[in-house]
């Protein structure tokens, strides 16, 4: 293989394994996200599949440059080698949000209360008073 299309080939899985690593990192999502049945059931659908899409993608476009490559088992090895390093990326940007989610669901059991056997005598009353302390009178 020539050494331009090797590095062509570096550069091209090393971008789609870092943006798979970003892409399945998810900073914004959240475990209810996931939910699929009703709130509570702990029943998500949050399956590593996601992670397969783009290595996949990647895959085919090194089978769709076969020409580049002089021999069959090349193309082959080339192609497990960009899915398996796309994919992993992603696995473990996956791996990564888990273990946040983890880590702020401790901290959240650790600063909010267990119960509400704490807030049985408090009286939380939004409505607004009216202020009747002051008198309306005129002055003429």
């Amino acid at each position: 293989m020539d050494p331009l299309v090797q590095f062509l080939f570096v550069v091209g899985v090393t971008v789609a394994a870092v943006f798979n690593y970003f892409l399945n990192l998810a900073p914004g999502s959240e475990p209810q996200d996931f939910e699929v049945l009703h709130v509570g059931s702990g029943v998500r659908c949050d399956c590593f599949l996601n992670t397969l899409i783009l290595g996949g993608i990647v895959a085919l476009a090194v089978v769709l440059s076969s020409s580049a490559f002089s021999s069959r088992m090349e193309l082959y090895v080339y192609s497990f080698l960009s899915f398996a390093l796309v994919t992993l990326a992603g696995i473990i940007g996956r791996l990564r949000r888990h273990r946040e989610w983890q880590e702020m669901e401790g901290v959240l059991e650790r600063v909010l209360p267990e119960d509400d056997e704490g807030l049985i005598g408090a009286s939380f009353d939004d409505e607004d008073e009216e202020d009747d302390s002051w008198e309306y009178y005129d002055e003429s």
